[in-house]
């Protein structure tokens, strides 16, 4: 039978037309699966395939750090399994996935901050193509965390996108029905903690509420343990992107170190109270000549209080003390000894003092002899021995005969006459030799001794006390 022109013409536009919508019937987008999720529209090119996946929580991250969980089971075919994830905070970095698991990857603990727990599946995550031919397609995890987007082949890059989380990104080659899962970190919200350290006030030489700077303040347990902060001369600290629960330590050397623990929510104010540390300041106080130990002698350091030696010589003070403080040593029979002593510093001092005898024949020292003949009653300073001197005892007496003034309106003699009397055996004679044998290497520290020898001049020699004719360089005449 002889079909005409416009009976086959439309045969061919509905057979056209039903291609056209079986076509589209294949290649449309986004089959459901796992609970609900939701795809977009497919791209109509080329073969295609089924790229799904769940999506799980992984531990939490403050910001500084990006911490994810291993990728869970899947046929990982086309390359997928390795990304990035941008980290924001005080060093932002890249850290590649899924290498290592930083906190411990039990399903079983939950996050503080979240109602979730590390494993637990994500529901409402946007898992979305930001690239490539099918750039904009897009599914979101069900109830059980799965997503699915159909109609995918090629090279592509995802991201797995949720409110409170950070967003993880992927890419690869999608070449068979792939699973490609992903583990978002929470993003945590951190907070400022900050403070003032102070003066607990409880010392002698502290003042309550006195600002102490140099104090570090050092979080000392959980994820920001280590973090820390030094007190400025306002004696304010700050710890920046903190939260939850941690204890902290405020210590500086001479402090007692305090500890205080705190839950941090939201910017949070901590102040510490500090005292200083008990230390022994304790010491010894000898004769400067004898070497003997002076007991009951008082013992005075400004601030701390005053004791008494013992029978040793030995004193000691319990004290919290800082800095340079004056020192005054005093009793009956010695000079008063006005020093310093630095509290912060050695916890032995040991001191001298001299004895004060009046006169030679008591103690063998006078602090007023030694000072009219080496400082001139304290004008100048005495001047120390450069070289080891030699001593020359002369032994014959010598009698004055021409005197003259001192700038303090002293007299001296200028001249003298060598007598025929001698001085062996007398007690001028035993005094200078004990004193050379034992004195000059005690009053220099054992630096120089005491060598001598003798001369007689002859008598009845008259003697320039004043000219360098009867004077030796480097000689001391006794």
């Amino acid at each position: 039978m002889k079909q005409s022109n416009s009976v086959v013409a439309t045969v061919v536009r509905v057979a056209l037309t039903s291609l056209l919508l079986s076509l589209s019937i294949v290649s449309c987008g986004g089959g459901g699966g796992g609970g609900g999720s939701t795809p977009t529209t497919p791209n109509t090119s080329g073969q295609t395939y089924i790229l799904s996946g769940i999506v799980t929580e992984g531990p939490a991250t403050s910001g500084s750090e990006g911490y994810f969980r291993n990728d869970i089971g899947g046929n990982q075919v086309g390359g997928f399994g390795r990304g990035s994830q941008s980290v924001l905070g005080e060093q932002s970095r890249e850290r590649e996935q899924p290498d290592e698991v930083l906190v411990d990857p039990n399903s079983d603990v939950t996050d503080p901050i979240h109602s979730a727990a590390v494993g637990d599946t994500l529901a409402g995550v946007v898992v979305q193509i930001i690239d490539g031919p099918h750039m904009g397609k897009s599914a979101t995890t069900g109830s059980d965390g799965s997503y699915q987007i159909v109609g995918v082949s090629g090279g592509m890059t995802l991201t797995a996108t949720k409110s409170g989380y950070k967003t993880q990104t992927k890419s690869g080659t999608v070449s068979a029905n792939t699973t490609l899962n992903f583990a978002l970190a929470i993003e945590i919200v951190t907070y400022t903690l900050s403070g003032y350290v102070r003066e607990d006030g409880v010392a002698s030489s502290s003042t309550a509420g006195e600002p102490i700077s140099g104090v570090v303040v050092r979080v000392t347990d959980g994820p920001y343990i280590d973090k820390s902060s030094t007190t400025g001369s306002d004696g304010r600290y700050e710890i920046v992107g903190v939260v939850g629960g941690m204890t902290l330590s405020a210590t500086k050397t001479g402090y007692i170190t305090l500890f205080k623990s705190v839950t941090v929510t939201s910017d949070t104010i901590l102040d510490f109270d500090i005292g200083r540390e008990t230390r022994n300041i304790s010491g010894r106080i000898t004769d400067i000549v004898t070497g003997s130990a002076v007991g009951n002698l008082t013992v005075e350091i400004e601030g701390v209080g005053t004791t008494t030696t013992n029978g040793v010589g030995e004193y000691g003070f319990d004290t919290n003390a800082t800095g340079i403080l004056p020192m005054t040593l005093s009793g009956a029979g010695y000079i008063r000894r006005d020093t310093y002593i630095d509290a912060g510093g050695a916890v032995t001092v040991n001191a001298t003092v001299i004895a004060d005898g009046g006169d030679y024949s008591a103690t063998g020292f006078s602090l007023a002899f030694h000072d009219e003949v080496f400082r001139r009653n304290g004008e100048r300073g005495t001047k120390r021995w450069t070289s080891q001197p030699t001593y020359q005892i002369w032994m014959r007496e010598l009698s004055c005969t021409e005197t003259e003034a001192t700038d303090d309106d002293r007299w001296r003699c200028k001249k003298a006459t060598v007598l025929d009397e001698s001085v062996s055996g007398s007690w001028f004679y035993n005094t200078a030799i004990s004193a050379l044998a034992g004195d000059v290497s005690t009053l220099t520290d054992g630096k120089y001794s005491g060598p001598y020898s003798t001369y007689t001049p002859q008598a009845g020699t008259e003697i320039d006390l004043r000219s360098s004719a009867s004077l030796t360089r480097g000689v001391i005449n006794v």
